[in-house]
């Protein structure tokens, strides 16, 4: 669950809300800043819809491959090992000279 006293300055109640209603933000930075809040909480089901929709919507934001990586990491810590490897190859497929990407490729080689 997330509470009030969870909120960074950078998601306002707003976002929070439409997140319950399955209504994201359209800009791209707030939908961004929100999918980093949702890594933060280890929402690792709303991350990964919030980081499809930015793929989807604006496949130049810069905080994606981050993002993918971090939700690859946590879908593996939580048993979600086959959802994680998929996004570990979404990064190093489509985001190859990322930083990330080359974590991604050494993650997929270690198993």
């Amino acid at each position: 669950e997330i509470g009030w006293c969870d909120w960074s300055s950078d998601v306002c109640s707003s976002d929070l809300e439409l997140v319950r209603r399955n209504a994201w933000p359209e800009q791209p930075e707030r939908l961004a800043s929100l999918a980093s809040f949702l890594s933060r909480q280890e929402q690792w089901g709303e991350l990964e819809k919030a980081v499809a929709l930015i793929i989807r919507r604006a496949p130049g934001t810069p905080q994606i491959p981050a993002l993918l990586l971090q939700l690859a990491h946590g879908l593996r810590r939580s048993g979600n090992d086959e959802r994680g490897v998929l996004c570990l190859r979404l990064l190093a497929a489509r985001y190859p000279h990322s930083q990330e990407a080359m974590l991604a490729q050494s993650a997929l080689r270690s198993g």
